[in-house]
């Protein structure tokens, strides 16, 4: 099977006591209350139109291949209730890379936010075989670059000045963050982490010469 077709961009996400679910048109409501909470919205993307017109517009692209769209959305779902939202964005393919978002409406339980996020980087490493996973995180915003460092990302950087807030005009800094596949693998809290999320070890990176297509 092409790597294109492969059934796993469609299918969820299953951790401990988390499950990940591809997002689609279905779940209007709660992307909607998402966007229209500014807490939410300060920490997960500041750009992102809150209109209804807006969020269905956008959930329309989630529902396209990622190959054609240059990004995967999924909600979290805790015994099927949606609490969150994790996407991997700027999907790029032959750089091998892309870019992590996490976002929670209500402040989540500290190990709901690395178990998504742990799954999705699984993800990122073993199923896509990417060899880059990166993220920005504003200034202001220090609990989430905290959590960035915590679970393993490597700070990267600090834009100054770098972004203008949309509801404000001001100027805001900018934490750039990565994380690489090694690190994944081979980090000793991360392992711990797995261990004592998922009763694992993280599942190792597939064969990427099995994934032709890199566009």
């Amino acid at each position: 099977m092409s790597f294109r077709l492969a059934p796993f961009w469609w299918h969820p996400l299953q951790g401990k006591h988390l499950t990940l679910v591809r997002l689609t048109t279905a779940h209007h409501a709660f992307v909607l209350k998402c966007h229209q909470d500014n807490a939410f919205q300060q920490r997960y993307n500041l750009f992102q139109s809150a209109s209804v017109q807006a969020i269905t517009d956008d959930l329309k692209q989630a529902e396209k291949h990622p190959l054609e769209s240059n990004r995967m959305e999924w909600v979290v779902e805790k015994q099927g209730i949606p609490i969150g939202l994790v996407a991997l964005t700027s999907l790029d393919m032959k750089q091998s890379r892309a870019e992590l978002l996490v976002g929670f409406p209500d402040v989540p339980t500290p190990f709901n936010s690395v178990e998504a996020t742990l799954l999705v980087l699984e993800f990122a490493f073993a199923t896509l075989g990417l060899e880059k996973i990166y993220s920005h995180v504003y200034a202001n915003n220090l609990h989430s670059q905290k959590s960035s460092i915590h679970i393993g990302f490597e700070q990267e950087g600090l834009l100054k000045s770098h972004i203008k807030a949309p509801d404000s005009n001001d100027r805001l800094d900018l934490y750039t963050n990565g994380y690489l596949p090694e690190a994944f693998y081979q980090r000793s809290k991360t392992i711990r982490l797995f261990k004592r999320l998922f009763g694992r070890h993280a599942r190792q990176s597939l064969n990427t010469s099995t994934h032709p297509v890199k566009n």
